[in-house]
């Protein structure tokens, strides 16, 4: 039976972060001023009218600005569906990829 040695865990967590950092990821980007809970999306929603995916891709009408843990992805080639929680509840999200933009940096 191996011992757990927790200095060793923490050095090899150190080589991971030098590997991403050559490799040009940025580990710890700029921060994100959350605008909106779930909750309060989601309560402006339930006035709208429901519309197609179809309708939705190349005509978004809402604009939100929220932040939270993506707690379950779903990806069917082009269209990815997931789910994204904060503390006040969740939501589903779509993207597409024809109407996302990639950074090539």
């Amino acid at each position: 039976m191996t011992s757990f040695d927790p200095h060793d865990e923490r050095t090899i967590r150190l080589q991971k972060l030098q590997a991403l950092r050559a490799l040009g990821v940025k580990l710890y980007p700029d921060k994100f001023h959350k605008k909106q809970d779930i909750a309060v999306i989601r309560k402006k929603s339930e006035k709208q009218t429901l519309r197609t995916i179809e309708e939705i891709i190349p005509e978004p009408q809402n604009d939100v600005h929220t932040a939270g843990r993506i707690m379950l992805v779903r990806s069917f080639g082009k269209l990815i569906f997931g789910t994204l929680q904060d503390y006040s509840g969740q939501i589903q999200f779509a993207l597409s990829r024809d109407f996302c933009l990639l950074d090539q940096d």
